[in-house]
């Protein structure tokens, strides 16, 4: 069941498509949305996946070091934004801990902002894999500019129930 629904979400990524996977609770929906982030990131499952994500960070962290303050206009990137309530943020985390070896980086405040601003700008081997998020990050202007820059290869709306008023807000900067 849930190898059909990875299957069925890769399949409209692929095609730059729009996809709901509404299922009841506890079904799977968040191992089947990291196992198509596997998929899209060419992951193994293996540990030679630990290895790539330990060079990621290491390139990225040199790239910190070495770049300059200026931000550029877009950022090319093969990285995925995770947008999820508050409440099960940290549960994402710790399921992509569960299931492979993810670059993830927590989107929360000005450091993690100024920390994805040069994470993203770098060359793809220094960018995070997934971005995790609150909701509420959309509400928040600064944040919303930094996101708008930022070309993300898949955006997952979690409890997407949260956006059905058309008139909100952040309904309005999904």
């Amino acid at each position: 069941y849930q190898q059909e629904g990875i299957r069925f979400l890769f399949n409209h990524a692929r095609a730059h498509q729009s996809a709901v996977l509404n299922d009841d609770m506890g079904l799977g929906k968040t191992v089947q949305c990291i196992g198509l982030c596997l998929a899209l990131l060419n992951k193994s499952g293996t540990r030679a996946d630990l290895v790539k994500v330990k060079r990621r960070i290491a390139a990225r962290k040199a790239a910190q070091e070495l770049s300059s303050l200026s931000t550029p206009e877009t950022f090319p990137s093969k990285t995925i934004l995770i947008l999820a309530p508050k409440a099960v943020v940290s549960q994402w985390a710790k399921e992509f801990q569960v299931w492979g070896f993810f670059d993830v980086q927590l989107l929360e405040d000005a450091k993690s902002r100024a920390g994805l601003i040069h994470a993203c700008a770098g060359p793809e081997p220094g960018q995070p894999e997934i971005v995790l998020a609150r909701h509420s990050v959309l509400n928040n202007p600064d944040l919303m500019t930094v996101l708008a820059g930022i070309q993300f290869q898949l955006v997952i709306f979690d409890e997407a129930h949260c956006f059905k008023n058309a008139k909100a807000s952040s309904t309005v900067s999904a």
